[in-house]
């Protein structure tokens, strides 16, 4: 479905217009084929911490166990179904271990837990409880303020550093990204920007190289997910400066944001 709809598709043109149409083109088209084709995730057993490739053996032999009997009535389903409750057993058991043995600091914040009023609501200088969607105002004024006055200061003309961004550059910084970082409003994480770059490397390479030479940032890419996370370690947690937020940026935007800062530190 990619591969259809990309023939019927112009590269990014070399206008910033042409450059913004893109990025918009390629998330929404994205999207569709993801939606359409892959398989959603879901948390399973396997997800678990402790889950190895022991219990996942045992797993798949109770599974024989459990056919054979319905067949020959072998008997052996319940001694596999006990072999792989006893090592569940020992998995979790070592996990606990490990985790209080490398967090032994910090291991009575669990063991022993303390009553969290993070999700107080916040309070103004009079005590007043303030009302939710003053709350959202007040946390991002605190945490995106203002930025200065550009005092008529104006981008400098284009350079040549479009010129480097080829192929094996952006193949290479997309390999060093992390596939563990939670994705932006696009809901596509670096694994997702791997998988465009296999269906179609060149369409990716000449957006990457068509916002350095015209220098944009598309709008689609400055639209973030915003999480509010309690500070650690706050006396009063009904105070804005008591949290942090943190925004989360559509991958692609990262992509190229990586490959500037390769090209000025080079």
């Amino acid at each position: 479905m990619w591969e259809d709809a990309a023939a019927r598709k112009e590269p990014a043109a070399d206008t910033k217009e042409g450059v913004a149409e893109q990025a918009r083109w390629i998330r929404d088209t994205a999207a569709i084929v993801l939606d359409q084709f892959a398989t959603p995730r879901r948390v399973c057993m396997r997800s678990k911490r402790w889950w190895n490739d022991e219990i996942a053996e045992l797993r798949r032999g109770l599974g024989k166990a459990r056919r054979a009997d319905r067949s020959h009535r072998t008997g052996t389903t319940r001694a596999a179904r006990r072999d792989l409750r006893r090592a569940i057993r020992t998995a979790k058991k070592a996990g606990w271990n490990s985790f209080l043995e490398n967090t032994s600091r910090r291991a009575a914040r669990y063991t022993n837990p303390r009553p969290d009023d993070s999700a107080r609501p916040l309070i103004s200088g009079d005590c007043t409880a303030i009302p939710r969607e003053e709350m959202e105002r007040m946390i991002l004024e605190a945490a995106f303020p203002e930025p200065p006055p550009d005092n008529g200061v104006t981008a400098p003309q284009g350079g040549e550093a479009y010129k480097a961004t080829d192929q094996s550059l952006v193949g290479r910084i997309l390999s060093g990204c992390s596939n563990r970082s939670a994705p932006g409003e696009d809901r596509m994480g670096a694994e997702v920007v791997t998988l465009l770059w296999e269906w179609d490397p060149e369409r990716i390479t000449n957006l990457v190289r068509q916002c350095i030479r015209v220098g944009i940032h598309p709008e689609s890419w400055k639209t973030a997910r915003r999480i509010v996370i309690p500070k650690p370690g706050k006396p009063d947690y009904r105070q804005v400066r008591a949290h942090r937020v943190i925004a989360l940026l559509d991958s692609m935007g990262k992509l190229v944001e990586k490959t500037a800062v390769h090209l000025i530190a080079d």
